[in-house]
């Protein structure tokens, strides 16, 4: 059987699961058959808001401009908040802090040595990686904050970016500064298997059922099945910091040379590829047929089916947000701003776009690093003017 056949095959046998629903398919869930309006109970339980990365939840509706719920102080140096249930987790330079959603009171606080990534939430558990410290990943009670278990670093290396917790719950994937790529038991932190790769995985993998997809810093994209199995390798011209993201017909990578490209998710052979100008490293959103792609002070709407550029929006501020897609609402933030942008670009007349922006919100001295979304809130991390961030959750009716 050739590497093709191989590969065709496993990436096939995730199709059928249902994940990667319809391979002819739409290219992102913000497209699926059935979106929902936005619903109380929306959740956001890993980082770029599902296994695939994407950033964009299904929805019929758009997002209404929101009221200040409430805001926490949440220190320095915090990473992209996650909502499960009725909690939401922030990683912080040295530990991770659990939060009430509804009033923004704090549950619990596990501190570390080191600097936590944004974590990975099924059942009743949670999942960390910890940069510069003694654990790699550490495994708690999502309602106590208790520790399950752990693993070390000496034993698989440094873990920079937030874990993935396989659909069926069973294995957490995850990268390593030690070019490894790493399947956890998640009932008690036992090693299922190790892969070697070429570079550090500094970026969340991308999983779609029994299919993954990993990047380095060294520019090389493998695809993998959870079991292990090697699928294909793919070099690109720069590194890989931003996580890639799987849908049914593409899996999309952007490198440190600034360029998208779109890969064939059966064999790794490049589809097209498109310089973007220096992009926001927390992610991209893919949705609604389109990449939506920030860099310095502007965001841009790229075809998913060839890398064409639709239509930009420029701002006087750096974006330092990580944008995301609810519905037909792009989310992201501008400085001191978060703005609400039509996902279509408004409307066009004779070349010319309006009412590309559909509200505005001024929050604090500097938004960032991402916003995200769960129980009809948006999360902010939002630095004020004494130099703390404080976390805002955002609420509409």
């Amino acid at each position: 059987m050739s590497e093709s056949d191989f590969s065709r095959r496993h990436f096939l046998a995730a199709c059928a699961s249902g994940v990667l629903a319809g391979c002819l398919g739409a290219d992102s869930p913000s497209n699926a058959a059935g979106a929902q309006p936005i619903s109380a109970d929306q959740q956001w339980p890993t980082v770029g808001y599902d296994t695939a990365n994407t950033r964009a939840v299904a929805a019929t509706a758009s997002v209404p401009r929101p009221t200040v719920d409430w805001r926490q102080s949440i220190g320095t140096d915090v990473r992209e908040p996650i909502v499960a249930g009725k909690t939401v987790f922030v990683p912080q330079a040295d530990g991770l802090l659990a939060l009430e959603v509804e009033t923004g009171h704090k549950q619990w606080q596990y501190a570390v040595s080191g600097t936590v990534t944004p974590p990975a939430v099924h059942g009743n558990s949670v999942y960390v990686g910890v940069a510069g410290g003694d654990a790699a990943i550490v495994a708690l009670d999502r309602h106590t904050g208790d520790r399950r278990w752990s693993i070390d670093r000496a034993e698989i290396g440094q873990v920079t970016a937030g874990p993935t917790v396989t659909n069926d719950g069973h294995k957490l994937l995850t990268g390593t500064d030690t070019e490894r790529i790493v399947s956890i038991e998640t009932t008690d932190g036992t090693i299922d298997w190790q892969r070697s790769v070429f570079g550090p995985v500094t970026a969340a993998l991308g999983v779609a059922s029994e299919y993954l997809v990993a990047t380095t810093n060294a520019g090389e994209v493998y695809g993998f099945t959870t079991d292990g199995s090697g699928l294909w390798r793919t070099s690109l011209s720069g590194g890989c910091d931003v996580p890639p993201v799987i849908t049914t017909r593409n899996v999309f990578v952007v490198d440190t040379e600034s360029v998208c490209y779109a890969l064939d998710p059966v064999t790794g052979a490049q589809q097209w590829k498109s310089y973007q100008t220096a992009l926001q490293s927390d992610g991209m959103v893919v949705g609604n047929g389109s990449i939506y792609a920030v860099s310095d002070q502007q965001v841009r709407a790229i075809t998913t089916d060839s890398g064409t550029t639709t239509w930009k929006e420029t701002f006087d501020h750096t974006i330092e947000a990580a944008p995301l897609l609810v519905g037909s609402t792009l989310l992201l933030g501008a400085g001191p701003t978060l703005v609400a942008l039509d996902a279509d670009g408004g409307t066009n007349v004779a070349g010319l776009r309006f009412d590309v922006r559909n509200w505005t919100h001024k929050l604090g001295r500097r938004i960032g690093p991402a916003v995200t979304v769960g129980n009809e809130r948006l999360f902010v991390p939002v630095m004020v003017d004494s130099g703390e961030t404080e976390l805002v959750a955002l609420h509409w009716q």
